[in-house]
């Protein structure tokens, strides 16, 4: 994977750097409950180290390109903004937002965390709305009234991801597979930007925003 620091070039991390970035604190480790962590976020130590180095506290992830942007600038327009808050779990560092609608339809007291580190499609507590993303077309519309659209099921590394239960509400790394992703820790957004074939070009803000 390329790491791009700012402006200051760029630099390659073997694998056993990778998954040293995406690891819990050993915290999260003995507890079942604790929330889960967004792989690249500000409270690993990793990331900590290139904040000091950069102007702003901004994370950029295509799985498209392998390509991790430290430093990046928020885009000017994006399938989805979406707000994020942190997660309750003693300052570890996660990112929640907030759902407002599924395939559609309203629902309430929907949020989700953001996690990189974790290889499904998204993952979903049993009985909830979000169990509807064993099927497609699958859509979610965030808190601001951005929506984005499956037709099928994203695929990681070539493997086609699928939603799993579990004990929260979790959007996975195959839900972020088809986006360039930027997280803006200064303003508490997140930004997917770009379209591939597997989402619907309806939900898209920007029809020529295309990766």
């Amino acid at each position: 994977m390329t790491v791009k620091l700012g402006d200051s070039g760029s630099m390659k991390l073997r694998g056993q750097q990778v998954l040293y970035m995406t690891a819990l604190h050993e915290s999260c480790r003995s507890s079942s409950s604790a929330s889960p962590k967004t792989g690249f976020n500000g409270a690993a130590p990793f990331t900590h180290a290139i904040f000091d180095h950069v102007d702003r506290k901004t994370i950029g992830l295509s799985m498209q390109s392998l390509l991790l942007t430290f430093g990046a600038t928020p885009p000017t327009s994006a399938a989805a903004i979406v707000p994020w808050r942190p997660q309750n779990s003693g300052g570890s560092g996660g990112r929640q937002v907030r759902i407002i609608a599924v395939n559609g339809k309203d629902v309430s007291n929907v949020v989700a965390a953001i996690d990189s580190g974790n290889p499904a499609f998204l993952s979903y507590v049993r009985g909830s709305a979000m169990e509807a993303a064993t099927r497609y077309p699958f859509s979610v519309t965030f808190e601001g009234g951005d929506t984005l659209t499956f037709t099928k099921a994203p695929k990681v590394n070539g493997r086609a991801t699928s939603a799993k239960p579990y004990s929260h509400n979790v959007l996975s790394l195959g839900f972020m597979a088809n986006f360039d992703i930027t997280f803006d820790d200064s303003n508490n957004k997140v930004y997917f930007v770009g379209s591939r074939r597997d989402i619907d070009a309806s939900a898209l803000t920007d029809g020529d925003n295309v990766v």
